[in-house]
């Protein structure tokens, strides 16, 4: 067949509306490679679809420059850090909510919280103040030179540089994750200075922390935005401070905070604070071997029977004596463990790096 004065001419097909949330179209010429985003307006914003266009192009350049580079080792540009989504340890989320991730804390990783941690998170979405696990703890350092408060200041910073439980927020998602984002920076952290020396009775000085203390008790804490430890430091003289720290139990237990104060307290004198040799990640390794099922199958036979929650019985009010009046009478039991026994209980916790109460 033969056709005359006939021409021939491209034509762009439009679209009202995406037929996936994502997709890409790649075309060949013979001078160029086009490679086009589809993406619905209802996920992405046009920002975000341009990084993800940034970050494919350097994975193709690197995958040109060397064929044989592992994927996982191609450094690319994601947010402000040198960071790819599957750098992070936590790759659940979708593309969207790891961008919005990443444009509100620029993490240095993102982990799942462990089952502790989410009964904690839960119960905070009922009580705003989360009062059961808000802990204090007080100290007071005395030393013959005087304590400069840049120096107190700039202790409590190398803290949130060492340790990523300090730099951490815990987020629920849209659809329900829960999750804990370690931010990059350590400038959120939270000191309080204030000489109250020229109060000049003791028990005043006690009575205006003490004031001070219960005032921070009533001040919740927000699990995704707020520095989850703060520092008060009080001058009592020239020579002594009063230490309060104030945190929630959701980033460490009563023994990791002994630790934390002790590397504050070296970090003080000049030496430098340590990172621990575990980490979230390594607990989370360790957890992963464990087997769900068999737990609950344990505990679901163990409590099997129990149609009620057991509680610890109390007086019956409807028996009371006269006035209607029940009270309770105080006793105590009292026990020490032998020599051997302690110097075995002490091995035990050194070697396992936990608490007493942990044991």
């Amino acid at each position: 067949m033969t056709l005359t004065d006939v021409s021939m001419a491209g034509f762009k097909f439009t679209y009202p509306s995406s037929k996936f949330d994502l997709s890409i179209n790649i075309s060949e010429s013979s001078q160029a490679v086009n490679i086009m985003w589809e993406y619905s307006t209802d996920v992405f914003k046009h920002e975000t679809v341009e990084r993800f266009a940034q970050y494919f192009t350097e994975i193709m350049l690197a995958v040109l420059e060397n064929p044989d580079i592992p994927l996982d080792r191609i450094t690319g540009r994601f947010g402000n850090r040198d960071m790819m989504p599957q750098d992070y340890t936590y790759k659940k989320l979708s593309a969207a909510q790891m961008q919005e991730i990443v444009d509100t804390y620029q993490p240095v990783d993102i982990f799942p919280l462990v089952p502790m941690q989410e009964g904690m998170f839960v119960y905070s979405l009922y009580d705003d103040g989360s009062a059961p696990y808000f802990q204090q703890a007080d100290m007071r350092v005395t030393s013959p030179e005087t304590i400069e408060t840049d120096k107190m200041r700039e202790s409590l910073e190398q803290l949130h540089r060492v340790h990523p439980m300090l730099r951490t927020r815990f987020l629920q998602m849209e659809d329900g994750r829960l999750v804990q984002v370690v931010k990059d920076e350590p400038g959120d952290s939270v000191f309080h200075y204030e000489d109250i020396s020229h109060i000049q009775n003791n028990d005043n000085k006690e009575e205006y922390i003490e004031q001070f203390k219960e005032t921070l008790q009533n001040q919740s804490f927000d699990l995704a935005n707020d520095p989850l430890l703060k520092l008060a430091v009080h001058r009592l003289d020239e020579h002594t401070c009063h230490l309060t720290w104030s945190y929630h139990n959701i980033i460490m237990d009563r023994g990791a905070a002994v630790r934390l104060i002790g590397s504050y307290l070296d970090a003080i004198k000049g030496r430098a604070a340590v990172a621990s040799d575990v980490t979230c990640k390594d607990y989370l390794r360790w957890l992963d071997r464990k087997n769900p099922k068999a737990a609950r199958f344990y505990w679901g036979n163990y409590l099997d029977g129990y149609t009620e929650p057991c509680s610890v019985p109390i007086l019956d009010s409807l028996n009371a004596g006269p006035g209607g009046t029940v009270a309770y009478k105080h006793q105590e039991l009292s026990f020490q463990l032998g020599v051997e026994e302690t110097a075995a209980l002490s091995q035990l916790i050194e070697t396992a790096d936990i608490s007493l109460d942990a044991v």
